[in-house]
């Protein structure tokens, strides 16, 4: 296992961390999914929101789309689904759109995945679905990238691990996980000892709005923690914030996965930053990374 953490805080992610503790931002994520607005339930992946020079192919499917981007121009690389954050309720916000641009910019095919949220459909019907996503779009698309960035990580990590050997081996070329959180009941002592300082999440209201959301079976579905063995599913990148409480959960996943001698991961826990630090583009953190996952995608691309 690779491990790996970044550069001193920049002061444009200094600023951001003042920001988000003096405007209680952790206090007004809870609140968003707790109680979330109509606004916040309608998907900012829609054709109409992207510019005319991006070629899009939109696909429903059982209560969710998939949205298929692409920018010939740039020349194609392979093609990555992506599947967003947002505490599994709420829908596909501005910011994740903007990442999926740049990939698209990057000159790779892009697949996000709109999936239905909870509570509209349970966790194991979220899960079918994005088993069944991922087998419609590789069948179209061929080998497929898949990206997942805080609740979108887990959905992305149980799909792998739902995946069969041969579709790891035929069709899985990577996997990248942002802000994953691996265990949804927060319950280990090193994740309590932390929660108090993360800046984005509340661990106890977000661990009791997902006991009432997903139930107990629900949250253990999307969790990971008690995996006793790996399969194999090749090479993952895994990136979080060292703000983020859940930092010693995502570094026990990542040990795991790594114990399989046929996983190869990369671990980059970058100081100071935030949960879903990518989200916030202009920071020099962000372009760092988003330009080095560039670099691992098209490496993955090359094999």
């Amino acid at each position: 296992m690779k491990w790996r953490k970044n550069m001193a805080l920049s002061k444009q992610a200094q600023d951001l961390n003042e920001k988000l503790n003096a405007i209680h931002y952790r206090q007004q994520l809870l609140a968003a999914f707790s109680q979330p607005k109509a606004s916040d339930l309608i998907s900012a992946i829609q054709p109409n929101r992207f510019k005319p020079n991006i070629q899009q192919k939109r696909q429903r499917l059982r209560g969710g789309q998939l949205l298929t981007l692409a920018q010939p121009a740039n020349g194609l690389h392979k093609t990555i689904m992506m599947f967003h954050g947002g505490g599994f309720v709420l829908a596909a916000s501005n910011a994740f759109r903007e990442v999926a641009l740049y990939f698209v910019k990057a000159g790779f095919r892009v697949v996000i995945a709109d999936y239905p949220l909870i509570p509209t459909v349970s966790a194991q019907a979220l899960r079918q679905w994005a088993l069944d996503a991922y087998q419609m779009v590789q069948t179209q698309e061929g080998p497929l990238i898949v990206f997942g960035d805080s609740a979108g990580a887990n959905i992305a990590l149980r799909l792998a691990l739902d995946l069969t050997p041969k579709q790891v081996a035929d069709s899985l070329m990577g996997l990248e996980l942002v802000s994953l959180c691996p265990d949804l009941t927060f319950a280990s002592a090193d994740v309590k000892a932390r929660a108090q300082a993360d800046l984005v999440l509340d661990r106890t209201g977000i661990k009791d709005y997902q006991a009432v959301t997903m139930g107990a079976a629900g949250m253990a579905t999307f969790s990971f923690t008690q995996q006793r063995s790996w399969p194999s599913l090749g090479v993952i990148r895994i990136d979080s914030g060292a703000n983020e409480f859940m930092v010693p959960d995502v570094e026990r996943v990542a040990a795991g996965l790594a114990k399989n001698p046929d996983n190869q991961v990369k671990v980059n826990i970058h100081p100071g930053l935030v949960h879903d630090f990518i989200m916030w583009q202009w920071l020099p953190e962000t372009q760092a990374t988003l330009a080095g996952m560039v670099s691992f995608f098209k490496k993955l691309d090359e094999k």
